[in-house]
């Protein structure tokens, strides 16, 4: 089945646009794309969720460091890739210093399949760390909101706040007194003491017979 791909070209020739959209395809991606050429196209543009974005470096109207540092204001965390026939090693360079992820020229696109699949492959494991840091600060919120709720809850909603935490996998708080808190008293931590048995009630007195 093919894999869906959402391409954002940045390019003035149709013609280009259209071969790399055929070599895609050729590779098994199911492509659906757009072709922008001007700063005021791509912001519209921007507002669409997008795989990857393939750029052309020197366009008439518009240049590719002009489009990638309006991808990079807009803070779309989306793959860069410079595909162009006049960029040189020194602009290339460059280019990956300041946000574009690589670079190929259009008279080498046997490079494109592969550099689409590492920077696909990348910007998913970029995702997935994301998603397990926002994941552990949300333990670290309910552990901390734990901790300051337990010296103000009895036991048996101390308890119920516990498996609650559990649940989220939010280790179990451990509960210790505050720095000026007082110990308790001993007679508090003795065990309390037994009461006397009840006194037996003496069964009733049977009547007498002849």
């Amino acid at each position: 089945m093919p894999t869906p791909l959402r391409v954002l070209f940045i390019e003035d020739s149709e013609d280009d646009a259209t071969l790399q959209v055929r070599l895609l395809r050729q590779a098994g991606y199911d492509v659906a794309y757009a072709c922008v050429q001007s700063a005021q196209e791509l912001k519209a543009a921007l507002k669409n969720p997008w795989d990857i974005v393939i750029s052309d470096y020197s366009m008439l109207h518009f240049s590719g460091t002009e489009a990638l540092k309006v991808v990079r204001e807009k803070e779309v965390d989306v793959p860069f890739i410079f595909v162009s026939g006049t960029i040189g090693e020194d602009a290339a360079v460059a280019a990956l210093k300041v946000g574009a992820h690589d670079y190929l020229m259009k008279t080498n696109l046997g490079r494109l399949i592969p550099s689409v699949q590492r920077e696909l492959r990348e910007s998913e494991e970029r995702r997935q760390r994301q998603r397990l840091e926002e994941q552990v600060h949300q333990l670290q919120r309910f552990e901390a909101i734990g901790r300051n709720l337990s010296e103000y809850v009895v036991p048996e909603q101390r308890d119920r706040l516990t498996a609650s935490l559990a649940r989220y996998g939010a280790r179990p708080v451990l509960i210790v007194p505050a720095a000026d808190e007082p110990p308790p008293p001993p007679e508090a931590m003795a065990p309390p003491e037994a009461s006397a048995p009840p006194t037996p009630i003496a069964p009733p007195p049977q009547p007498e017979r002849d």
